[in-house]
Formats: structure tokens, sequence, C-alpha cells
């Protein structure tokens, strides 16, 4: 196998801690081998949320050569369309993943035990389910059972994508309501009015509810982008989720938590909070009609952003009140010298400008509106045995300059068991459960080596977040950390040169490089 015998110990001791959660275990036997023991439909709830090869020679599950993909698709979209089964694409895909595997351990000889019937309310689903089973196992000439049936019915069912002319119960309303009253109270930004928001987190909670009591997976490849770029959508989400769980019983994984999310950055544009309704102004020496690709790339990259773009040359100035704009842009290097806050881009506009002028609309100006929430007395370097001791160390410092009563280190206990704060990039980013503080701040901590943070194994870098009470426009540090965060190759070189001075340079060269000052 080409490893030492310590790392074929260290991986096993992973494969255990990764199979736990889906009630499987490795067991082993003297002689015979090692074999990941449970029941089938646990081995495949892995097998999907996993990705993980069954044969040799494939790089993941859909990658099988005998598996074809656009004909499962057909039967699957002939069935859905016949039956009027709604669902989303992303469900769909998920359901050509349940196929797949069902479909390669049936070819093995594996086929799921005998469970429970199902209630009158998946008949629907079962006739749907019952067309499709026959269809495709006669296609790839393997035997199915009843419980094969049964397994895609209640996929089908807990996924379906609900119409917002199905019912909503009185239940899950209340539930949606006083869970936003709870998120206003706490983060004092107030959803219960958003009449959109609420009706689709009832649709999508009724659903959701039914996936998680049955222990059906939705995977969400996305959920990461999600985190980084929209921490605190994700933040509200998890919130909900935390609500959901008390209500429900239910524990939601950070895929669940992602697709809550997409709705709570809908209803975040629509809110006076965020940078939904701004003022642009273009000063170019152009003439207006050589603009033209330029407005419409600003229109279609901030179509939810900007709410009006004014052409302007020098000479116009005079008679423009340029206070009245939220974000000044210029395509010429002698108006940013005559004009304050006017931020130089491309004519020919790149992937650099959007993230500049992204900044821009979310109140970036210069890196000193990111740095002024770092601190040397708050930036620890070294040796750390655990996560924990390392939040403790790290409220510890904050409690010395920011006193909150030693409430600081228990809020980000409560809030690590809401939800993972792991953002991807070997990065975690602990905060507490609601704003708490008389000033927003940022504690650094870099361990030594390689830090277990919940599931993960290798944090490089902890950025622990405290955003300050009764100011609705702290919460904009999240937008500023988002392109940080989703930079692995600065977290990287961070990492690399733990000092309190070269963590300063990085940040600043970074912002730099993209604002230009």
């Amino acid at each position: 196998m080409y490893i030492s015998q310590s790392s074929l110990t260290a991986d096993l001791a992973r494969v255990r801690r990764e199979i736990l959660p889906f009630h499987l275990r490795l067991i082993s036997k003297s002689h015979y081998g090692l074999m990941i023991d449970g029941v089938e439909s646990d081995k495949r709830r892995l097998i999907v949320s996993r990705n993980i090869r069954i044969t040799d020679g494939c790089s993941d599950l859909m990658d099988y050569p005998g598996l074809n993909t656009r004909q499962l698709s057909q039967i699957l979209t002939e069935a859905l369309m016949k039956w009027q089964f709604k669902i989303s694409d992303i469900v769909f895909q998920n359901l050509l993943l349940h196929l797949s595997a069902a479909i390669l351990r049936m070819k093995n000889g594996y086929y799921l035990e005998d469970s429970r019937n199902l209630p009158n309310i998946y008949r629907h689903a079962q006739d749907i389910s019952s067309e499709i089973i026959h269809k495709i196992c006669d296609a790839y000439q393997v035997d199915y059972s009843s419980e094969e049936v049964k397994s895609l019915a209640l996929n089908l069912q807990c996924k379906q994508e609900y119409s917002q002319s199905d019912s909503i119960s009185q239940e899950i309303n209340d539930f949606v309501f006083h869970t936003l009253q709870a998120i206003r109270d706490k983060y004092g930004i107030d959803f219960t009015g958003d009449l959109n928001l609420r009706i689709n987190l009832a649709m999508h909670t009724k659903p959701l509810i039914a996936r998680m009591q049955s222990n059906v997976l939705l995977k969400n490849s996305m959920t990461f982008n999600i985190k980084q770029k929209y921490s605190f959508a994700f933040d509200l989400a998890s919130e909900y989720s935390y609500h959901l769980s008390r209500k429900f019983g239910i524990k939601l994984t950070d895929d669940e938590i992602s697709y809550l999310a997409l709705h709570f950055i809908v209803g975040l544009q629509k809110t006076e909070h965020n940078r939904n309704g701004k003022h642009v102004l273009l000063i170019s020496e152009q003439r207006k009609s050589n603009t033209i690709l330029i407005q419409q790339q600003l229109l279609q990259w901030f179509s939810d952003t900007v709410f009006s773009l004014d052409l302007a040359n020098m000479q116009d100035l005079h008679d423009i009140n340029i206070s009245g704009y939220d974000v000044i842009l210029t395509t010429d290097e002698n108006t940013v010298a005559q004009v304050p806050n006017a931020i130089l881009i491309n004519f020919f506009l790149n992937e650099n400008d959007h993230i500049k002028i992204d900044m821009a609309l979310c109140g970036i100006i210069n890196s000193n509106d990111i740095l002024r929430h770092f601190f040397p007395d708050l930036f620890y370097a070294g040796p750390v045995s655990s996560k924990e001791d390392l939040i403790k160390l790290l409220c510890g410092q904050a409690e010395k300059r920011f006193p909150t009563d030693g409430k600081l280190y228990q809020s980000v206990k409560l809030h690590e068991e809401i939800a993972n704060t792991y953002f991807g990039n070997a990065m975690a980013m602990p905060h507490p459960d609601q704003p708490m503080s008389v000033q927003s701040f940022i504690c650094v901590g870099i361990p030594d080596k390689p830090l277990k943070w919940d599931n993960e194994e290798n944090i490089r870098l902890v950025f622990l977040v405290c955003l300050e009470k009764n100011n609705p426009a702290a919460l904009q540090i999240w937008q500023y950390l988002s392109f940080l965060i989703s930079d692995e190759d600065r977290i990287m070189e961070i990492a690399s040169h733990p000092t309190y001075d070269y963590f300063i340079q990085v940040i600043t060269d970074f912002y730099k490089k993209i604002l230009g000052r």
C-alpha cells in the first residue's frame, strides 16, 4: 500500500469517525480483513453522501462504465412528467445518485432489508416509484424487491418541491413567524413582514422535516461557496435550524442549512441593512455611447443591488452633487486624484473589477475598513491542544480588551452547538450566538499544527468574530471577510508565517490589490 503502519492506523480511525453518523461500523477479523458492517440502507446513504467508488477504475459513483446516466435521466424525467410530480434541479440530481447506487448494489446482489409499510400519503409517490424501478431494473436486467420501490418513494415524497398553492399548516406557519421574531430580537433584522420569505421558508420546511425524520440526505455541492460568500445568511439559516431542532427534534446537516441560507440571501437583499438601492456614478471621458458595454456589464452583475447608474465626465461634475452617490467609479486615472473615493476600473471590466465594485457596494473603500477590526493583543500563534482550548484562549484575550462579564465564551460555545463553523479552505470562524460587544473585533488564532475542528482535521487559521451589538451596520463585517476566506492561498500564506506583523501585511496587500488603495 506504500504507506506506514501508523498512517494506515490513522486513516482507519478516520474511516470509523466518518461512517459513525451513518450508523455503520468498521469490523475486523483475523486472517479475513476489514468490513463495514450495518444495514444496506445505511450503506447506500454513505455511498451517495460521500460519492464513493463502488468498483475499481471508477472516479466516482456516476462514472461506472455500465451505468448510462442519460438513460437513467430519461426514464426518471418521463415518469415525473407523466405523473406531474414537481421537483427542483438539485433534487433531480440527487435522485439520479440514489438510483445509481441502487442499481450497482443490486447488480452485486445487495438488496434493502424489509421495512415498515409507508403511510397512505406516500401512495402517489409509491406509484411513480414502482414505474421508475420497474423500467430501470428491466433496462439493467436486475431483479428488485418491494423495498426498492418503498425507498425511492420515500426519497420522492421527502424531496418533492411544493408549490405555493399547497397548503401551509398552522403549525408550520406559526413556527416560521415565531422563529423570524427570534431572529429579529437577536440580530436586529426584521423579516416578519416579508411574506414571500415566510411562504418560501414554510414550503421548504414542510419536506425538510420529512427528510430529516426519514433520515434522507440532500447534498449541496455549493455549501462551502455559500458559507464563504454569504456567511451571514448561513448564520441566520443556522439560527433557523436551531429552532427547528428544538421544535421537531431534528438536526440539520450543513448541506441542508445552506439550502435554507438561499432564502435568507434573497430576504437580506430586500432589507434596509443590505446594499440594495445603491446609487452609482460612472465618470468617464469616453463618449456616452462608448460606455454602453460597461453599463450593461454593471447592470448584469449587480441588477439586484444598483438602483441607479448615472454617467458623467469631469466637466459635468460642477453641476452634480457627488455626495448623493453611494459608489463612484471611473475609467480614468486622473479622476482618482481629483474625486474623493473614486474607484478606478478598467474600460473592459474583468473579474478583479467585479470584486472591487462588489466590495465598494458593501461599503469597503480601502484596506483600513477591515484592518481596524484586528489588534495585536487579540492575536495568538502557538501550540494548542484542541478546538475548545483555542476558543477559550481567544475569548480570554478578548475579555481583557472588550469585557462581557464572562459571557463571550459561553455564547461562542452555544453557537458551536447550533452550527458547524468550519468554512472550508482550512479555516474556521467561531462567533457568539448573538452580537454582544461594544465594538466589532476579530481575534486571530494560528495553531502550530493542523487542528481538529469537529469532523475536519486540517484547520490552519481561526477567526473569532465578534460583532458590535445594537448596530445592524456591523453585520457588513461578514461581507468584508467573504473575499478573504474564499482565497485559500492567502490563508495558507498567513498560516505559514504566524506573526502579527506578517498577518497585517498580508491582509493589507490583499485588500489593496483589489481596491487599489
